[in-house]
């Protein structure tokens, strides 16, 4: 069974089953890519509760999940932490050296990582880790070369889209719907 992704690609679930780690983009992925400033010259960006889901559900079933950005964001750490987020790192100019330190870090092969980006910095991943995805509204370039392109744009749904994918491919999706819906929550 494959599920489809772009015109010319499919891939396979044994590439989903074997993802250990996703590694997210910040900016234009978590968020939507805008910059809110107060006028007290404060920071704030919107991110989505649906997808903050996806991350703690993935979690749950061990697949880890890591944030690597260009951009300074040190203040949404709290709510990464609340996700499950282990892996924050950011202000990085040049993304590769953290995500080698995270492949050395988990023991992990390429094809044991998703990544899912959406600008020019995080073109040196999609074609590189076993699974990659972009949101909807990514540049075209890196829709061009992800595996995967999403319905849904940054910080509108696209991380729960890839979350949702991953949990389907280890059949455990229906599982957590059921428990959902008995439980009002994952049964421990």
């Amino acid at each position: 069974m494959s599920f489809y992704f772009r015109v010319e690609s499919y891939i396979s679930l044994d590439i989903l089953r074997n993802i250990k780690l996703l590694v997210i983009d910040l900016d234009g992925v978590i968020s939507d890519g805008r910059l809110i400033i107060s006028q007290d010259l404060k920071e704030s960006k919107t991110i989505s509760y649906r997808d903050g889901l996806g991350i703690k559900l993935i979690n749950s079933i061990g697949i880890k999940v890591s944030v690597i950005t260009s951009g300074c964001s040190h203040y949404l750490l709290d709510r990464l932490n609340y996700l499950g987020v282990k892996d924050f790192f950011d202000s990085q100019a040049n993304k590769i050296p953290a995500f080698n330190k995270l492949q050395k870090k988990y023991c992990l092969t390429d094809k044991q990582v998703a990544y899912m980006g959406d600008d020019l910095p995080d073109l040196p991943f999609l074609e590189r880790v076993g699974f990659s995805a972009a949101p909807s509204d990514a540049i075209e370039v890196v829709k061009h070369d992800a595996s995967y392109i999403c319905r849904n744009r940054g910080g509108f749904g696209a991380i729960r889209e890839v979350c949702d994918l991953l949990l389907r491919s280890r059949k455990c999706y229906k599982n957590i719907v059921q428990n959902y819906k008995k439980y009002g929550a994952i049964k421990k």
